[in-house]
């Protein structure tokens, strides 16, 4: 009988230990360890919550370009706050890649995120949002990006899928935000071929012409109607306050209506 009981007892250490290497290994690899976080006891804090990991976490200034949201417009997450929301997307060669998920907060000031990894093939993803209610955010709040790694021409690079919510329609928008203050950016547009090369531009040189640009500020960039199912790269050229430039790629998948 106590032979029994000890070996119970080893059993149930073993299943805990495992438990807690399993959690640590999640952790690894869905949270970002370069993210700058509260302390664990935060109640609010960025860290594993289930399949994913969210929460506040400190200011940090990068001094750079992001894209925050690349989404079928409108957006809006409201009818989930509080409860849950059906992220959707569609990639291609989703059976062979991994899809990564990310919701960020575009309130100056609110420094929120949410990452998960979907697996292979997924094409959707239930976000219990309940979190976003008690920071508080609002559905019009939140940038949402979704991406997988794919090669193209001879390369891996972030391909991204655009996310929509309830139905997919409507123009693709990608929302960017500075850390810097900005004097203008310009726009091309331009489709690739399946071995990722280009082909003609649908624009080029294009000045936003939003102005002024308030630092920290969602940047919304509404995207013309597209005909074509494929890849696309839209090029962005950034021209600071203090007349330095920053050039960024946001390559993204139309997947046609």
């Amino acid at each position: 009988m106590r032979h029994d009981r000890k070996s119970t007892r080893v059993l149930r250490f073993a299943q805990v230990v495992l438990c807690l290497v399993s959690s640590l290994s999640a952790a690894q690899e869905i949270c970002d360890p370069l993210l700058p976080k509260y302390a664990d006891d935060h109640p609010l804090g960025y860290k594993l919550i289930g399949d994913r990991c969210e929460g506040l976490f400190v200011q940090q200034v990068s001094g750079s370009i992001q894209v925050v949201s690349v989404h079928f417009a409108p957006l809006d997450l409201s009818l989930g706050t509080g409860e849950s929301v059906q992220l959707q997307w569609r990639c291609p060669l989703n059976e062979a890649k991994a899809n990564n998920l990310r919701a960020v907060s575009l309130k100056t000031r609110v420094f929120y995120r949410m990452d998960t990894l979907r697996p292979a093939g997924s094409t959707s993803y239930n976000w219990r949002t309940e979190l976003l209610q008690r920071i508080p955010l609002s559905g019009t709040e939140v940038g949402v990006v979704s991406w997988i790694s794919a090669e193209l021409n001879g390369s891996d690079t972030k391909l991204f899928c655009p996310i929509f919510a309830h139905s997919q329609s409507g123009k693709i928008e990608v929302v960017l935000r500075s850390d810097l203050t900005l004097h203008e950016i310009y726009l091309g547009l331009v489709p690739l071929d399946e071995a990722g090369r280009s082909e003609d531009y649908l624009f080029q040189e294009k000045p936003l012409k939003y102005g002024p640009y308030a630092t920290g500020s969602p940047i919304s960039i509404e995207l013309p109607t597209l005909e074509n199912t494929g890849v696309y790269r839209l090029e962005i050229a950034v021209i600071f306050k203090n007349d330095t430039t920053s050039n960024l790629d946001v390559l993204f998948y139309f997947p046609g209506e």
